[in-house]
């Protein structure tokens, strides 16, 4: 089995993304990400959780399996695996949206 693993993405989803074309020409079975999607320093407009929806929807345009790890302390005290299923319109919009300012 042939493992990719993401990891300390630090609300860095642009640089995330520089990878991903990249990334699909790899040969893998399945994606971990072991933790830190996020950090306090999340962008203006923008929640932990928001974040984390957005970095696990962009992972799933992988079409693989995915592991991952929340972190469900202080600063996010909401979060859980079936929340995270997909992104809602409105995190991706607001995204899409910052990226091209």
């Amino acid at each position: 089995m042939d493992i990719i693993i993401f990891s300390d993405i630090h609300n860095d989803v642009e640089n995330l993304l520089t990878y991903f074309d990249k990334i699909k020409e790899l040969k893998f079975d399945v994606i971990v990400c072991p933790g830190d999607f996020t950090d306090i320093n999340t962008p203006k407009g923008f929640t932990q959780e928001d974040i984390t929806k957005l970095i696990i929807t962009e992972l799933k345009g992988l079409k693989k399996p995915i592991m991952y790890v929340l972190y469900a302390g202080s600063e996010w005290k909401q979060c859980s695996r079936g929340a995270l299923r997909a992104a809602p319109d409105s995190c991706e919009e607001k995204w899409r949206g910052s990226r091209k300012r």
